[in-house]
């Protein structure tokens, strides 16, 4: 530890590191030890620690003190384990926060829903439960407000003070200092942890080859401004994005994941590749396989004058994300000649092969999870779209479920008086 003139304390830290490249230990002292697949299995600061489990497939199912107390994690439920080796159901991930169970007394459990608000990265900036005012009206009670550094460092305002039980912190993920009594400063992003004093992550990339250029510890490389990295392992350039834009994405992709049509999505996160969303050019809707790249218009509804029916952007994205999978298939399994074929195979109902697979299939499905759809409706039967007949609103200012749920309104009134060419 040393002063500078100010009289301001400063921390010099040691850190080594194994044969892997993993971080192995520092001088206060700490040690970290790996399992097979490279992840975090114990964490010890000479005087309490961590142990982690975790699936063949990396999958983490418990995280645990040195006196065996701690979580096990099943899916979206999180169980509390105690040294006495029982276990109770701690909390139940929910799509905007969690079901935590409290026992304020012996024997009595009760429920409360928290509310988590994220911000475009995913970070939890606000905590609230649901209560009661003097007059039983409901209100919402403000647990938390948070705000970060660039690299996650959390700063409190509004004199709100931090709520312990919120473990899903910066971007989203789980701090690992709330588990038990040791404090290892990380934040577990899946396939590797992120060490928010060092504003660096404990392991290499494991798609370091595709960033020769940027250090293989380094968070989003080094720019976490305009990047952000959801699992550790992969980037998705926000460059040029607005912040309305990330916004808007995270809001689909949360409620694809509800729906169950963010399936291709998942697909390409786990890919070799690399993948990209971004704003659409005025080409509009496309995935670009030379530069593998999703271009997305989070405000664009289209409009198909044959069946007379709406479609959101998120059934837009989920036919881009169907292009971009079926390209990274075709990477894989070494046929990328056979996917461009179906790219030039002209077809005179929906233009080339590659569309009318990804419109009859993926499109339909999407629309139909969404709600946009219903019974023998159809999206459209080519590659055309026509401009709305009607006066749209201002999609630009409503979130993606107000858009959704226009869509769904609007094709309802449209279905009963529209009659299908087709």
């Amino acid at each position: 530890m040393d002063h500078d003139t100010d009289g301001e304390i400063e921390f010099e830290e040691e850190y080594y590191w194994n044969a892997n490249g993993s971080l192995s230990g520092t001088d206060l002292p700490e040690n970290f030890s790996y399992n097979v697949l490279g992840l975090l299995s114990e964490y010890d600061d000479g005087h309490n620690g961590l142990r982690y489990r975790y699936l063949s497939d990396g999958t983490k199912v418990s995280s645990m003190d040195f006196a065996g107390k701690g979580l096990e994690y099943r899916g979206s439920f999180v169980y509390r384990r105690n040294g006495n080796g029982s276990r109770m159901l701690e909390s139940i991930a929910t799509p905007t926060g969690r079901l935590l169970a409290q026992e304020s007394t012996p024997g009595v459990r009760t429920w409360s829903d928290r509310y988590c608000v994220q911000n475009q990265v995913g970070s939890t900036v606000a905590v609230a439960e649901l209560g009661t005012s003097a007059g039983n009206t409901p209100i919402a009670i403000l647990l938390e407000k948070t705000s970060y550094s660039p690299y996650g460092e959390e700063m409190y305002t509004f004199g709100t003070t931090r709520d312990s039980l919120n473990r899903y912190r910066f971007n989203g993920k789980e701090n690992q200092d709330l588990i038990g009594h040791a404090n290892p400063g990380l934040s577990d992003y899946g396939a590797r942890m992120f060490a928010h004093r060092m504003h660096a992550w404990t392991t290499p990339d494991p798609l370091a080859d595709k960033y020769y250029s940027i250090s293989p510890y380094a968070y989003c490389a080094g720019n976490p401004v305009n990047v952000f990295d959801p699992d550790g392992r992969k980037l998705y350039y926000a460059k040029g994005s607005s912040d309305v834009f990330k916004i808007k994405f995270a809001e689909a992709v949360k409620i694809m994941n509800e729906k169950g049509t963010s399936y291709n999505l998942a697909k390409l996160d786990q890919s070799d590749q690399v993948y990209y969303i971004q704003e659409a050019s005025p080409k509009g809707n496309r995935f670009d396989p030379k530069t593998q790249t999703i271009e997305w218009d989070p405000s664009k509804v289209s409009y198909d004058d044959q069946t007379g029916l709406l479609r959101s952007p998120l059934t837009s994205l989920a036919h881009e994300a169907g292009h971009a999978n079926k390209y990274d298939e075709a990477v894989k399994n070494d046929s990328l000649d056979s996917f461009k074929a179906s790219i030039i195979t002209v077809d005179k109902q929906y233009g080339n092969k590659e569309e009318k697979r990804n419109i009859t299939t993926t499109e339909q499905y999407a629309a139909r999870r969404h709600g946009e759809i219903s019974g023998p409706q159809v999206t459209r039967y080519d590659h055309t779209g026509e401009r709305y007949p009607g006066k749209f609103p201002d999609f630009s200012k409503m979130t993606m479920q107000q858009i959704l749920n226009y869509v769904i309104e609007t094709n309802r009134i449209q279905g009963s008086i529209f009659v299908n060419k087709k």
